[in-house]
């Protein structure tokens, strides 16, 4: 699938080349919802069979929380940091690429 997007992206103005952008540009808020997701499956599928009874729960994503009588702590870490860099500056030369792109014609 990755050979077919790279090899419809090579005109440089198609569908296929803002693809190949955008989606490592939003790739932080897919993680981001990905993350709060999995959380939230946790904090509400509890095994009503476990050690002791907790009810259901949504962990902060960012910050701290508590669970029962616990203190969580979540905060992004260096990986999550870089991939910010990372898509901001793909966004930032993908804006250099359009505006060559629109001198040119």
């Amino acid at each position: 699938a990755m050979m077919v997007l790279v090899y419809g992206a090579r005109k440089n103005s198609g569908l296929f080349y803002w693809l190949l952008i955008l989606v490592p540009i939003a790739l932080p808020v897919f993680f981001l919802l990905d993350y709060a997701a999995w959380l939230f499956w946790y904090g509400h599928n509890l095994n009503a069979m476990g050690a002791f009874t907790v009810k259901p729960f949504m962990p902060t994503v960012f910050g701290q929380g508590k669970v029962a009588q616990f203190l969580t702590h979540s905060y992004p870490a260096i990986g999550y940091g870089l991939m910010m860099v990372a898509s901001v500056l793909l966004g930032l030369a993908a804006l250099i690429r359009r505006k060559q792109q629109q001198e040119e014609g």
